[in-house]
């Protein structure tokens, strides 16, 4: 699928942030790193999502993923 075809990528911000377990949301730094996720989607990029160990990949990943879903 074409970048273009796939329209333009939501960007969360901190009042917008997916929320998870227990009513948790997503750190700013962690924001950053989906947003980042998403647009690379929109662009077509490949990507590989690596930070220092215990910075929240995992959710991060996950929250893409839930955003591919619901979007």
């Amino acid at each position: 699928m074409e970048a273009s075809s796939k329209g333009k990528p939501k960007d969360y911000g901190s009042h917008d942030a997916p929320i998870y377990k227990n009513y948790r949301k997503l750190k700013d730094f962690q924001l950053e790193s989906l947003n980042w996720l998403i647009r690379s989607w929109y662009e077509g990029k490949n990507t590989i999502l690596a930070d220092e160990m215990g910075l929240g990949k995992t959710i991060q990943t996950i929250s893409f993923l839930y955003h591919l879903y619901t979007f």
